[in-house]
């Protein structure tokens, strides 16, 4: 693939070509291997080949997790069951056949170097679907002069970071802390002074690359690499990397403020050589930023806690060099599964402009990625930045999502520890966004790992920047458009509250309170101390869930609008409601009461009353007695107040069970009343119907007890007692009684 440098895409990817068939290759080999393969294995040469499997973890499960660290424990788990599953044979028996190989993680496909025996074994296995040369590669291209360049002044803020208002964010306290950024590109030149503070391999006097650097560069891609091959410390072939790295995080601590957040950390993999490179070792740094392991070290090893929170990737491939707008190379499947383990992956747009539908390269075409475009330091789009519409496997979309500064940024370079230099491209853009992600999740930690609403939040939050060109059918006046996406990205407005609140025990601060918001979008969990809450989340309808120790969860919808603060408080202890519930005015037991929201219940005492501690609010009360209708009534709840709400049923009569029979009989009664049965007698009896609309069964009663049916439609109705066939009655419900008026004449 190549890079995506000034005025330039700078890349390197292996052409995938339809397979055919070959005279002295089996049928089974011809079908899986592009022909590049294919004719390579015929010709007796050893082949390095990505291989393809059939199946493929769908990781989407995670997007219900709510943490970071359990999205990527858990993707990490399915992943290396699919893998121990499938790979582990495939590699014993390459193993066995003196074939140098190695399994991936984040798809699950294969790395070996075949001979065409071992290639046409793996084209007989099932499990195997394609089979991909993994050798192409691209020399980087030479650099195209910038056009009159900004100025660039030292010993200051950069244009760029003070464009996406990073400075106002550091003035909250917020600088990215907590954060762990990496860089996939060219390596870094780690002890630049800009940079090694930075580092998360170094503690001010020591340095550990472990879990903070991998070299995906295992054999040399073509060329003198100065830093040489699988290095076990981070080095910078191309000066690419040190420059990106350097606008998320850089500042030497005298002034020179390059980057974005530089409270946050960095770690990095070196996915090309000298600016060359292949599936695998794209694939081979995702693998790493799923689960980083030694530097020295294998997949095995990787630990999924130590990934970092965002990944910057300013590359690309156009589909002249090899690269094609397919999953079939198996990049677009790692990414998917690297954003599904919670960790944001942004890439550049490409540096193709300034025609539409001129983003058309890996990753930036893939939906996953958060794709950046660039502008000039006045606002105005860079000419080389690519346009959408971007389309992956058929299907278009708005693109880039979002710009940022890429015009003349000055950043760090590998020419010196204190060595820096300006440069220009979607490259430079790309690693703002990163920076300014990294605020982002520093100011609001219950956003870490949420991937889509992250993007929602950049999207909606940035400042509208309309264009005069239309692509796509889409007109450049439209928010989002094919050219500046949905505007400039705006890290102050990212981290501002969109929904805060209290939580309060009886009055008191909850000190102990977790929250849960959620919707189709994504889901964010966290707690506080204080007993107050700030979040920064996308317009939509959540639901809130509010748990404190040994109170009552507390669920309820809560609406965020677009440019609005919602403020949703959350009382607990509340006050009590109480009441006394009779049937004609005497007080009944075992009528139930129940409070909505939130489902409390309760029943009457033997004198008929209850009581219901209920949170500050507003509640509809609920009273149901034997089959008489329900009484409701509304309520509202004050702090430490106690609210009395009574509810009295009423029968029109009674039926008395008796000597085996029923008195009176037949009932007549008036459409909407109630009649009561009581059972006299000292075994027990039943009283039932079984056609509608009046279906009802008592139960046993036993001595003494009643059962009471409401009537509420004309008619003539039987009813018997199921424990004695011969008990029989009837009731007749009549219409309410109609008034009469005389005529009358007036004088």
């Amino acid at each position: 693939m190549r890079l995506i440098k000034p005025f330039i895409l700078l890349m390197v990817l292996a052409a995938f070509c339809l397979p055919s068939a070959s005279a002295n290759t089996p049928d089974r080999l011809a079908s899986k291997a592009d022909s590049a393969l294919l004719a390579k294995l015929n010709a007796g040469q050893q082949v390095p080949t990505l291989v393809l499997l059939q199946a493929q973890v769908d990781t989407n499960f995670a997007d219900r997790l709510a943490s970071k660290e359990a999205k990527g424990a858990a993707v990490v788990a399915a992943l290396r069951q699919q893998a121990q599953r499938d790979q582990t044979p495939l590699l014993a028996e390459l193993s066995n056949r003196g074939i140098r190989s190695e399994g991936f993680l984040s798809v699950n496909a294969l790395y070996a170097t075949l001979d065409l025996a071992s290639a046409q074994w793996l084209a007989e296995q099932a499990s195997v679907k394609q089979l991909i040369e993994d050798s192409i590669v691209v020399k980087v291209e030479k650099p195209v002069a910038e056009t009159n360049p900004a100025p660039q002044t030292v010993n200051t803020t950069t244009w760029g970071v003070d464009y996406v208002k990073a400075p106002q964010v550091w003035a909250k306290g917020i600088t990215g802390q907590g954060i762990v950024i990496a860089g996939e590109d060219t390596g870094v030149r780690w002890t630049h002074a800009a940079l090694k503070n930075k580092y998360r391999g170094w503690d001010g006097a020591n340095a550990s690359h472990d879990y903070n650097w991998y070299d995906g560069i295992r054999t040399s891609l073509g060329g003198s690499n100065p830093c040489g091959i699988a290095i076990n410390a981070p080095c910078d072939d191309n000066s690419h990397g040190t420059h990106t790295v350097g606008t998320v995080v850089g500042d030497n601590g005298t002034g020179e403020q390059i980057g974005v957040a530089p409270g946050a950390k960095w770690i990095a993999c070196r996915n090309m050589d000298a600016g060359n490179g292949t599936p695998a070792t794209y694939i081979r740094c995702i693998d790493w930023m799923l689960a980083p392991f030694p530097a020295a070290g294998t997949s095995a090893q990787g630990d999924p806690s130590k990934a970092p929170h965002v990944v910057n990737n300013s590359w690309g491939c156009p589909d002249t060099e090899g690269c094609t707008n397919t999953p079939s190379d198996g990049i677009q499947t790692s990414v998917q599964n690297v954003t599904n383990a919670g960790i944001m992956f942004v890439a550049s747009a490409g540096n193709d402009g300034s025609s539409c539908a001129t983003i058309t390269t890996p990753v930036a075409i893939y939906p996953e990625s958060f794709v950046v475009g660039s502008h000039t330091s006045s606002g105005a789009i860079s000419g080389f930045s690519s346009r959408g519409p971007a389309t992956n496997n058929g299907a278009s979309r708005i693109g880039p999502d979002i710009s940022a500064p890429g015009s003349s940024v000055r950043s760090a370079t590998n020419g010196s520890d204190s060595t820096y230099g300006s440069s220009s491209g979607t490259s430079m853009a790309s690693p703002h966004v990163v920076g300014v992600v990294a605020l982002l999740w520093s100011a609001r930690p219950e956003l870490q790992g949420q991937v889509d609403l992250t993007r929602a939040i950049l999207q909606e939050t940035a400042t509208p920047a309309p264009s005069t060109q239309t692509c796509g059918g889409v007109a450049g006046t439209s928010i989002p458009n094919n050219t500046f996406g949905h505007g400039y990205v705006n890290a102050l407005t990212a981290i501002a509250p969109t929904l805060q609140g209290s939580i309060t025990v009886d009055g008191t601060a909850a000190t102990s309170a977790t929250i849960r918001l959620e919707n189709s979008v994504g889901v964010v969990e966290f707690g506080k101390t204080t007993g107050v809450y700030s979040t920064s989340l996308p317009a939509g309808l959540y639901t809130a869930t509010v748990t404190v120790p040994n109170e009552t969860p507390m669920t309820r919808q809560v609406t965020i609008v677009k440019g609005q603060v919602a403020t949703e408080d959350f009382e607990f202890g509340g006050g009590t409601v109480s009441g006394n519930a009779t049937l004609n005015g005497t007080g009944r037991a075992g009528v139930s009461i129940t409070a909505n929201p939130g489902n409390f219940t309760t029943e009457t005492d033997a004198n008929g009353d209850y009581s219901l501690d209920l949170p500050a609010g507003t509640f509809t009360i609920s009273s149901e007695f034997m089959a008489l209708e329900t009484q409701v009534a509304t309520v509202t709840v004050v702090l430490n107040q106690t609210i009395i709400q009574d509810f009295d049923f009423a029968t029109t009569q009674t039926v008395n069970i008796q000597n085996f029979r029923f008195s009176p009989s037949p009932i007549t009664v008036t459409l909407g009343t109630s009649i009561l049965w009581r059972n006299l007698d000292a075994s027990t009896h039943t009283t039932t119907r079984s056609q509608t609309p009046f279906v009802w069964d008592s139960g046993n009663l036993s001595q003494n007890q009643d059962y009471a049916v409401t009537f509420d439609q004309v008619g003539t109705f039987s009813y018997v007692c199921s424990l004695h066939g011969n008990m029989q009655g009837t009731v007749v419900v009549t219409p309410p009684l109609q008034k009469t008026y005389l005529p009358w004449t007036t004088k």
